[in-house]
């Protein structure tokens, strides 16, 4: 695993913009202890469906089903990701999953707030690390990744989905620039006629790429750059090389025709000359 991913902070292992390379068995090892086995699996499909807290116009989640006394079938949402932007109306977001089972659980909360004690019980120092304070008896926070840097190099006339490479370890939503003005989601969509559009995985996608989207973009979370993408729009080696060699062939032709008309000149002009001296 890279460095992205094995993030350990306090115990727990955090990881962001998941992708299916990540799926696996993850076990944590303390000295000589083991503890349970995890088995992670990551769902990436297209297939999936938007809903709304009930304070807006919807749709909204189903709720949790009876099939009989024991079977239940809810859906399991991780928490609320951090607002996109500060101080005006941005976009927060949390994904949730159907799950079958015999009765519905629940995960109890967790705060940020870090305590040392002593072996009484009595409290010597209080923390917040959602603050972003820390102890000097805590392990030095972890630096935020480098930022990733990616070229893609595609054909024109196919579609694709432009992903942000990077993180900066916070649970924000992904804002998008494009060279150096921010991405609108309706503007975007409204702009290109629908063949560009940014959807609730915040991925930028192409549902045609022309040669004008050639450009960089850059993936934002907050105010903060996470990646850079700059997308190379080209033709594929054969094409070229079969333009170069009609380019060589036509070449080849005209000099073909050149000489061919050269000679049929200068044959009429020896017939005339010779015409004339009779």
């Amino acid at each position: 695993m890279g460095e992205r991913e094995t993030a350990v902070i306090n115990g727990e292992l955090t990881l962001y913009h998941t992708r299916p390379e990540d799926a696996g068995v993850y076990q944590c090892k303390v000295e000589t202890s083991y503890g349970g086995l995890v088995l992670l699996e990551v769902t990436d499909v297209e297939n999936y469906t938007v809903v709304k807290p009930s304070s807006s116009r919807g749709p909204y989640p189903a709720p949790p089903k009876t099939i009989n006394r024991d079977l239940v079938i809810f859906t399991s949402w991780t928490p609320w990701s951090e607002c996109s932007t500060c101080n005006v109306v941005g976009r927060r977001r949390r994904y949730g999953i159907c799950y079958v089972a015999l009765t519905e659980y629940k995960v109890p909360c967790k705060n940020g707030i870090f305590e040392i004690r002593s072996d009484t019980g009595k409290v010597l120092e209080r923390v917040n690390n959602t603050a972003g304070i820390y102890s000097l008896c805590q392990r030095k926070p972890l630096q935020p990744p480098l930022i990733a840097r990616e070229t893609m190099f595609v054909l024109p006339g196919v579609k694709i989905s432009i992903i942000c490479p990077g993180t900066t370890g916070r649970d924000i939503p992904v804002s998008w620039r494009i060279g150096n003005t921010l991405v609108a989601p309706r503007q975007l969509d409204a702009s290109t006629g629908g063949k560009v559009h940014l959807n609730s995985r915040d991925r930028i996608v192409f549902s045609l790429v022309e040669y004008d989207d050639a450009n960089v973009y850059s993936c934002w979370q907050g105010d903060i750059l996470a990646g850079v993408i700059k997308l190379e729009v080209s033709k594929s080696a054969a094409e070229t090389y079969r333009n170069r060699f009609i380019f060589v062939a036509l070449i080849i032709l005209l000099i073909l025709l050149y000489n061919y008309t050269r000679n049929l000149l200068r044959r009429i002009l020896r017939s005339s000359k010779a015409r004339v001296e009779i």
